[in-house]
């Protein structure tokens, strides 16, 4: 898996480099196809249930459980995440949040947070739809937790700045159902969590 990740990366990322440098559409695109062949390579399944809404501007606000939410919102949405600047040291993950285009939070200083919303309003009004974890964190899948406001202010300045009527809100639960073909219990969905201490790939490579 990791060779195929790799591989892909290496493949895609000059195309994704130079349509952003030239601020192509395709920006938007060389990611989503990049996260539905790795959705392949992992074997997961989505199922869609509703409608994805097409209006521009438009934040998707999304429950958060493990890294695997990446891939499934990533393959699902021509979008980019909004993520904590923590995200910028972490090896490997670094590199593929920028190919994804990727705003970083840096929740250490208050008054970042509003520079934050003003950096994603603009990409919205830019015509980027963003996905926002609106619980800040990660949770164990069996329920959501409360939800970190100050970020929600980017839809309100994305209408103001644009003159735009509506500014959409999309909510996404994402759930996961089965592991290998068998149900998932409420017991058993914390195994597909990464949340607190827990290590990050040990889980998946079971």
């Amino acid at each position: 898996m990791a060779l195929a990740l790799v591989s892909l990366t290496l493949l895609l990322a000059p195309f994704q480099i130079a349509a952003t440098a030239l601020n192509l559409n395709w920006k938007r695109k060389f990611p989503l196809y990049w996260h539905k062949i790795i959705r392949r390579v992992l074997r997961l399944t989505v199922t869609l249930e509703g409608n994805l809404s097409d209006n521009r501007p438009a934040l998707i606000v999304a429950n958060h459980q493990t890294w695997l939410d990446i891939v499934t919102l990533g393959s699902t949405f021509e979008a980019s995440f909004i993520a904590k600047a923590e995200v910028r040291t972490w090896p490997g993950f670094s590199t593929l949040a920028r190919l994804q285009r990727t705003v970083f939070v840096n929740r250490s200083r208050r008054s970042a947070t509003g520079e934050t919303a003003n950096e994603i309003a603009d990409r919205m009004i830019e015509g980027d739809a963003m996905i926002l974890f609106a619980e800040g964190t990660t949770g164990d899948g069996n329920r959501v937790l409360p939800f970190k406001p100050a970020l929600f202010g980017a839809a309100q300045m994305a209408e103001k700045v644009a003159h735009v009527e509506l500014v959409t809100v999309q909510p996404v639960v994402v759930a996961y159902t089965h592991i290998r073909g068998s149900q998932v219990s409420r017991a058993e969905r914390k195994r597909l969590s990464w949340y607190g201490d827990l290590e990050l790939v040990p889980l998946y490579l079971d």
